[in-house]
């Protein structure tokens, strides 16, 4: 199951129409490509950028992906979480991992949908 960070990080052209973004992400559309960060699997590490492509592989479907950002390439990719770096250095202590707290992560809400 995929969970959204309710404060979601995204480049420009994501963010121009998220919500649009966030369904192709559900449904696997295999034409549209974007790259998500997500909370590591591994506690070794911090974060984790997914491209939606890989999220068809059997072990992304079978755990739950907290994701925090989603971008439309690798680069923008990288340059939000160099942003989400700099934001955390500026605070007392520098703890990434703390600015995520799974309890901010929520399944997508559903629109109402239209009686035909």
């Amino acid at each position: 199951m995929i969970r959204w960070y309710e404060k979601l990080y995204m480049d420009k052209k994501v963010s121009k129409h998220p919500k649009r973004a966030m369904r192709r992400v559900e449904a696997k559309k295999l034409w549209k490509n974007y790259f998500a960060l997500t909370l590591a699997g591994n506690p070794d590490n911090l974060f984790e950028i997914i491209e939606t492509r890989e999220m068809f592989f059997r072990h992304n479907r079978q755990r739950e992906l907290y994701i925090f950002g989603l971008a439309s390439s690798k680069k923008n990719a990288i340059k939000i979480l160099r942003d989400i770096f700099e934001e955390a250095s500026v605070r007392e202590e520098f703890d990434p991992r703390a600015m995520f707290e799974r309890k901010n992560f929520h399944g997508r809400k559903e629109g109402k949908k239209k009686k035909r």
